[in-house]
């Protein structure tokens, strides 16, 4: 017997179809993230979560190297930013994810990607200024990470002080810090969390002055 269920399904209308126009402009942003990171991606208007609270984005990071398509998926999860309400609580915005971590290092030993090294330190890329700076941040905090420095930033546009206070909460050794300044020449300046001591270090020398540092 013909199973007609998946047919009526491809043929219904799809939620990216039909957004309104917060939505519309929310996922286009998501998108453009995407792209300049360049991660690739593939738009599936059909996706499927559990969880009936996801809000706006819902995701899966999956693998076309596993052996079966029950071992694809790594990570999956979405934004929930109406949960909190829902339960009695203020309006939060939220997003969560279940990362198969095992799985994760089993794909990277059979793809050859390196592990972080075990010394390597942690890192705020703090950006000092909008539109460059932050631009400038980003692509560091992927270098880095690219090179086994874990490093974080903010993912809003904050005060120098309160980014320097969110790398004390990341426990963070060294702030990296990209100003109009340090975007001319080039470098970074990088602030020493503990006793604030600073220097200044060309930005192609960063990941390479950090690992094996310690804290």
């Amino acid at each position: 017997m013909v199973d007609r269920r998946k047919d009526f399904v491809l043929a219904a209308p799809t939620i990216v179809d039909h957004l309104c126009g917060p939505c519309s402009e929310h996922f286009a942003a998501v998108r453009s993230g995407l792209d300049e990171a360049r991660v690739r991606y593939e738009l599936d208007p059909r996706l499927v979560r559990g969880l009936d609270y996801y809000t706006r984005t819902a995701f899966e990071w999956i693998s076309t190297n596993e052996v079966s398509s029950q071992a694809a998926t790594f990570n999956a999860g979405g934004r929930y930013d109406g949960l909190a309400e829902t339960l009695g609580g203020p309006a939060t915005p939220g997003v969560g994810f279940a990362l198969g971590l095992d799985r994760v290092g089993l794909a990277m030993d059979r793809e050859g990607v390196p592990r972080p090294p075990a010394r390597a330190t942690r890192c705020f890329v703090v950006a000092v200024g909008e539109g460059d700076a932050r631009a400038a941040a980003r692509r560091l905090v992927e270098q880095l990470r690219d090179a086994g420095v874990p490093a974080e930033r903010s993912y809003e546009d904050r005060p120098l002080k309160a980014q320097l206070k969110m790398a004390d909460h990341a426990e963070a050794a060294f702030a990296a810090i990209v100003g109009e300044r340090e975007l001319a020449a080039g470098v970074v300046t990088l602030r020493r969390l503990a006793d604030g001591e600073q220097e200044t270090v060309a930005t192609e020398q960063l990941a390479e002055r950090l690992v094996g540092q310690e804290r």
